[in-house]
C-alpha cells in the first residue's frame, strides 16, 4: 500500500509536519501450510514538507525520523538453523529473517510540464541508512551466518532513486485516465553497480485505479533485499490519480 498521511500540522503557508505509514504483506495460497500472511514491510516516518510552488504541487520532503523493518524475529544463527530444520521447505525460513533500519531521507518532487489534462512529474530521493538509530538501534541486515553468496549491505542496492511519472486525464465509462511511471534505483555504496528498474502502467477501470507493474532488481522483498529478482503484478493504487 502507499503511505497514508495521518497528521498535518501547518507551520506557515509553505511547510507542514507529516506522519506517514506504509505496510506490505504477502498472502500465500496453496503453497504453504495454513496459507499464512507474512509481514513484508513496515515503514513509519515523520517528515517535514516544504512546498516550492504556489499551488502546493511541488515540494521537498525531509524525513528526520524514519524506520523500515519486516516485523520478523530470526536474528541469531541458532534461530536460523532451527527454522531451516522445521520449515515446510528450507527456503521459507528466509522470510523470517529480521531486517530493520532507521534512515534519513530527502525527496524532491518537480513538475516540469503541467497542463489541465497532462502532467509530467519527476522525483529524486536520497536515503541514508543509519548503522545505529533512535528507533531501531543497531541495524539488522545481511549476516555472514546466512551463507548466501548474494548477501550484501543495504546501502549497496538502495539509497539513490529517480522516478518520472506521466499522467493524462481521459474520459470514458470503462477505462478512464492514464498513468505511466519509470523508476530507477541504485545504492550510494558502489553506485550504479547494483541497479533496479521498475515500470508501471495504470488506468481507472470502472473508477478502480489499477496499475500493472514489472520490476527487475533488488529490494522487492525486505528479508532478501540483496537478491536480484524479476517480478510483476497488479495493484490497486489509491491516491495516485
Amino acid at each position: 500500500t502507499r503511505g497514508l498521511n495521518f497528521i498535518k500540522t501547518g507551520w506557515g503557508d509553505n511547510s507542514a509536519l507529516y506522519f506517514a505509514f506504509t505496510g506490505r504483506f504477502g498472502q500465500y495460497i496453496g503453497t504453504r501450510d495454513s496459507s499464512p500472511v507474512v509481514g513484508k514491510r513496515f515503514n513509519p516516518k515523520l517528515f517535514m514538507r516544504f512546498w516550492t510552488d504556489e499551488s502546493h504541487s511541488e515540494y521537498v520532503d525531509f524525513s528526520f525520523l524514519a524506520h523500515e523493518s519486516n516485523g520478523q524475529s530470526i536474528n541469531t544463527p541458532a534461530q536460523y538453523q532451527q527454522a531451516l530444520a522445521t520449515a515446510q521447505q528450507p527456503e521459507f525460513a528466509n522470510d523470517q529473517l529480521s531486517r530493520g533500519w532507521d534512515y534519513l531521507e530527502l525527496e524532491w518532487k518537480n513538475i516540469p510540464y503541467n497542463r489541465p489534462d497532462k502532467t509530467l512529474s519527476t522525483y529524486l530521493r536520497f536515503k541514508y541508512f543509519l548503522s545505529d538509530g533512535p528507533l531501531q538501534g543497531k541495524a539488522e541486515e545481511y549476516n555472514s551466518w546466512e551463507n548466501n553468496p548474494e548477501g550484501k549491505p543495504r546501502n549497496q542496492v538502495n539509497g539513490i532513486a529517480a522516478m518520472v511519472k506521466y499522467y493524462e486525464k481521459r474520459g470514458g465509462q470503462f477505462l478512464k485516465d492514464l498513468k505511466c511511471a519509470v523508476l530507477y534505483e541504485t545504492g550510494y555504496r558502489q553506485t550504479f553497480h547494483y541497479n533496479t528498474l521498475r515500470l508501471e502502467l495504470g488506468t481507472k477501470v470502472m473508477q478502480l485505479p489499477l496499475t500493472l507493474w514489472g520490476q527487475t532488481g533488488y529490494g522487492s522483498d525486505l528479508a532478501q533485499y540483496y537478491k536480484k529478482v524479476s517480478s510483476w503484478g497488479i495493484e490497486v493504487e489509491i491516491g495516485s490519480y
